[in-house]
């Protein structure tokens, strides 16, 4: 009766990974596609979700700048996550090929703040 138990519940663990592969194989590589929108010469904005932090937004929920003067770019807030992080990385080399040296943030809440971790990998 154990080993009928331990073959069962082997057979629905492994049933059980097979569904959770296929659930991330059909999810999207990111939730949430940054892209600045210019607003001026050289100014660009990017509008996050109005709704809190979740993990389908990729705390993408606040709102960030790109200024690209001749001599290199200024992110204005680097967003929550190292995910959203590289998002905003890929969003800031579709405008420009500029090193960006350090985020400046607004303020010292996470959403400002915690995806600056990405410049020590990306710049």
């Amino acid at each position: 009766m154990t080993t009928h138990r331990t073959s069962t519940l082997a057979a629905l663990v492994r049933l059980l990974g097979a569904v959770l592969l296929a659930l991330i194989a059909l999810a999207p590589a990111h939730a949430v596609e940054v892209r600045f929108e210019r607003v001026a010469e050289g100014v660009y904005a990017f509008i996050g979700e109005m709704g809190a932090r979740t993990a389908p937004n990729e705390g993408l929920n606040a709102n960030l700048g790109l200024v690209v003067p001749p001599q290199g770019a200024v992110l204005i807030d680097s967003g929550a996550t190292l995910q959203g992080a590289q998002q905003i990385h890929a969003a800031i080399r579709r405008v420009t090929d500029q090193p960006v040296p350090r985020p400046v943030a607004t303020c010292a809440r996470c959403a400002s703040t915690c995806g600056g971790q990405w410049t020590t990998a990306s710049t």
